[in-house]
């Protein structure tokens, strides 16, 4: 059994492991890997959209490119409406700080 297993050793030796409060984060980082429903939205979205598109260079139609082009517009605007309704991961100045680093 190795010497910080029990208690009494440990607090003889000094490897107390506690924290205290003050010396803790206010909170932890929020992550949620983008499991949100505008994520998911948006995934789904611009995979439809890149369907399109794709199908339109198999049958050399410009029409059905610009609308898989629309669709990218539109599967954007519907990820970033479904963020700002709440539905999607939150963005707090904590986050944008890790993000630039």
């Amino acid at each position: 059994m190795p010497n910080d297993a029990h208690p009494d050793v440990a607090a003889e030796s000094g490897l107390d492991r506690t924290v205290p409060p003050e010396n803790l984060p206010p909170m932890a980082a929020y992550r949620n890997h983008g499991k949100t429903v505008a994520g998911w939205a948006l995934f789904w979205a611009l995979v439809v959209a890149s369907s399109v598109i794709a199908l339109g260079f198999v049958i050399p139609s410009k029409t059905v490119i610009i609308i898989g082009g629309v669709l990218v517009v539109v599967g954007l605007i519907l990820g970033q409406t479904l963020r700002a309704m709440g539905m999607g991961q939150p963005r707090t100045s904590e986050s944008r700080h890790e993000a630039a680093h």
